[in-house]
């Protein structure tokens, strides 16, 4: 046999399933009431809410430049040994080039020719040329050599 407790639980649970608001039954009255209120509607109207302040955020260049920023030094950190040999290596290379530039080709074959792959570096290559004491952009740009990069426009960057 069930304790009183159980089953005054249980009737309070279907008295709270079953019961309508004073509001919601003034709603079934108008067409209103057609609207959706179940958890998934609520659900739906809240991600669209979230999605709203999200949205407003989107044109923030502030906040763009932090998260690349943060996004960068976190890549950066966990490839930072082989990090620091492709940068020195991009320095190499301008300084073979009468016009003292490189681009990330230059550390990707790099990379190749240490017996890496070419992903190696991974979103750290985005650091490569971050220095800004010893890099500067030319505001030009070259087609990757890099054939899967299906020719991904470089950029390209001057030894100062």
């Amino acid at each position: 046999m069930e304790t009183p407790t159980a089953t005054n639980t249980e009737k309070l649970v279907r008295r709270m399933k079953s019961a309508v608001s004073p509001a919601a039954k003034r709603l079934k009255k108008t067409r209103a009431s057609k609207l959706p209120t179940d958890k998934i509607a609520n659900k739906h109207v809240l991600d669209e809410a979230i999605q709203a302040r999200n949205d407003a955020a989107i044109f923030d260049s502030e906040e763009g430049e932090h998260r690349r920023s943060e996004g960068m030094d976190i890549a950066a950190v966990s490839r930072k040994h082989m990090l620091r040999l492709a940068r020195h290596a991009c320095v190499e290379a301008a300084l073979a080039r009468a016009d003292r530039t490189a681009t990330a080709d230059d550390a990707q074959k790099w990379l190749i020719d240490q017996g890496y792959s070419s992903g190696y570096l991974g979103n750290a290559a985005g650091s490569l040329f971050k220095e800004k004491d010893t890099w500067e952009f030319t505001g030009r740009t070259l087609p990757s050599r890099r054939v899967s990069n299906h020719a991904h426009q470089n950029r390209v960057w001057r030894l100062k």
